[in-house]
């Protein structure tokens, strides 16, 4: 039981840490340093966003949320007013419209959201080479129960001490669940509808026999902080997934960290482990910790459970709570001692209310097992799986850093990523476009022909390749389309009317080469290759439904396996120049 609780746990973690490596890109919105973009100086809200953003970077967004959210109130009772005239509903249908109507107005309200007055985002590059991202909530009442819960007063972000050297992720933020409890179950409460009246009356009575405490004194010893930690040992590996072809990672371990008031929680937690007779203790002035003993399903899972200075752990391994307690007492580096962790958060902020790193390491091994998934889903077919691959590979290249504090009227996050968002942006854009163009391909494929009869035979494929070939505009040799009776050329695939510019024919070529590398792992995999193994474009065309057509005139090169394909410029792009290897 307490083993398949670990695995839980460790999958949780994973995905906590996964779910707070969102980027925002977008090239929407005016530089402030342009007079005709720029509000008129009287526009407070404007003035306290633009205050915390880069005006100079490559991205500048803002919005003034005021007449959205400050007259939300109104809207929704327009549209209240409105569904009740609806004479078709009958009166028990009204009666649950208006209170679900009502229980999300109050929420709205008493949570603090419509309180939002503004937000802005901006990305520059700075003189490292890295990308500085700044995001800012304007919100100069933070009466809400949402903001008692999230925007205290920005502190030392103590936790980094106890970050192991190991760790690959993590993430700690600022939430009072008892706050938050205390202003949701009011609104939940007062909603009038019975089935959540009932439910939030019973949930006492439900935590008091599922966990032997009762929600007052649960919710009274939790703190106003929780924790993930992820670390991943490169020196280890261990297999996820079943099939012929699992997916193989360095062996993880998985951290929770709840802040606690007293020792309440941590007691019942350790009469439940005290129950089993396999349970080590170790108990020391500063440490308690409990460690689950003997055969679990995955070796490297060795459930355990510590109390240690405030805090709460409970890990997936015995080492990695060592791992925390040496780090924070100085007996090993911790984080501090990692070049990319450094790297991001040099010139950072070192006081804030919450911290989310993610390394390339992490991130890659995230990848692996999404995209090992996605092969064994049979439903998926190949497009979409090409499609899959290309966005693993662009999340893989990221490493990010990102800490978000308050002030007196904002919440202001400072990012520090090794990825453009403008590149990502550009990537996914090319992504979708290639998806649609597939979508349109095998839409035209399962059509019928104009003119054709129910009864004609289909075309037989031809038996030889077509001969002859045709310069394209940048020059390249390429076999001309021959043309099929039964269907329909799509203009798309034989010319661009709009040539591509720099940095979008990077991001396609970049696209072109994802796909040739998806399709390399394929013929590994259906082949049984090994590194050094020779493939050639044949091979890798069985899986294509085309082969790239070059954008700028790049020549592509498959390699042999263990080697990314490349594609090698014959004109400059960008700042480029001619000769260089681009790699996906």
């Amino acid at each position: 039981m307490i083993g398949k609780s670990t695995k839980t746990l460790l999958t949780c973690c994973f995905v906590v840490v996964a779910c707070e490596t969102e980027l925002i890109g977008t090239s929407l919105g005016a530089n402030p340093s342009s007079p005709a973009g720029a509000p008129p100086p009287a526009n407070q809200a404007y003035e306290h966003v633009a205050s915390q953003l880069d005006p100079n970077g490559s991205i500048f967004i803002y919005w003034n949320t005021e007449t959205l959210l400050g007259e939300i109130d109104n809207s929704l009772q327009a549209v209240k007013a409105s569904a009740l005239a609806d004479a078709n509903l009958t009166a028990s249908q009204l009666a649950k419209f208006e209170a679900g109507f009502d229980l999300v107005r109050h929420i709205l309200l008493n949570s603090g959201l419509e309180a939002i007055r503004a937000l802005g985002v901006s990305y520059r590059k700075d003189d490292s080479g890295m990308f500085i991202g700044k995001g800012a909530l304007y919100v100069p009442d933070r009466s809400g129960y949402l903001w008692g819960s999230i925007a205290k007063p920005s502190h030392d972000l103590t936790f980094l001490k106890m970050i192991p050297e190991s760790t690959e992720a993590f993430c700690f933020f600022d939430f009072d669940f008892e706050t938050f409890w205390g202003g949701l179950s009011k609104d939940l409460a007062a909603s009038g509808i019975p089935e959540i009246v009932t439910a939030v009356q019973q949930l006492p009575t439900q935590v008091q026999a599922n966990t032997g405490m009762s929600l007052d004194d649960l919710l009274g010893s939790l703190g106003d902080q929780i924790g993930v930690i992820v670390t991943l040992d490169p020196q280890k590996t261990t297999t996820l997934l079943s099939g012929p072809n699992p997916a193989v990672i360095p062996e993880p371990a998985a951290a929770l960290v709840l802040k606690l008031k007293n020792d309440k929680i941590f007691d019942r937690v350790d009469a439940i482990f005290s129950a089993n007779p396999g349970v080590e203790k170790t108990d020391r002035p500063d440490l308690k910790l409990r460690v689950m003993t003997g055969p679990e399903p995955v070796a490297y899972l060795t459930p355990a459970v510590a109390r240690y200075g405030d805090y709460m752990i409970l890990s997936s391994s015995d080492t990695l709570v060592q791992a925390i307690v040496e780090a924070n007492t100085g007996k090993s580096q911790g984080i501090r001692s990692s070049a990319e962790f450094n790297g991001l958060s040099a010139g950072m902020p070192d006081k804030g209310n919450s911290a989310v790193y993610v390394s390339k390491r992490f991130q890659s091994t995230i990848a692996a097992i999404e995209a090992q998934y996605n092969e064994t889903q049979a439903s998926l077919d190949p497009p979409t799986k090409r499609m899959l691959a290309a966005i693993y590979k662009i999340s893989a290249e990221i490493a990010s850093y990102k800490v978000t504090g308050t002030t007196d009227d904002s919440l202001v996050t400072v990012t520090k990523t090794t990825k453009d968002p403008n590149d990502i942006l550009g990537a996914f854009c090319a992504i979708f476009s290639e998806a649609v163009a597939q979508a349109a391909i095998t839409d035209l494929k399962h059509a019928k022909p104009s003119g054709a009869s129910e009864q004609q035979a289909p075309v037989a494929p031809q038996s030889t390749p077509p001969q002859g070939t045709e310069e394209n505009d940048n020059g390249a040799q390429s076999v001309p389309a021959q043309p099929n009776p039964a269907v329909a050329t799509p203009p798309q695939m034989t010319q661009r009317t709009k040539p591509l510019q720099g940095g979008a024919k990077l991001a396609q070529i970049k696209m072109n080469l994802a796909y040739l590398s998806a399709a390399k792992d394929q013929v590994a995999k259906q082949k049984n290759l090994k590194d050094g193994d020779p493939v050639s474009r044949e091979d890798l065309e069985e899986y294509l439904q085309m082969w790239p057509k070059p954008v700028a005139g790049e020549i592509y090169e498959v390699g042999p396996i263990g080697q990314q394909p490349y594609a090698t410029t014959t004109v400059a792009i960008g700042k480029l120049p001619a000769g260089s290897m681009i790699e996906p």
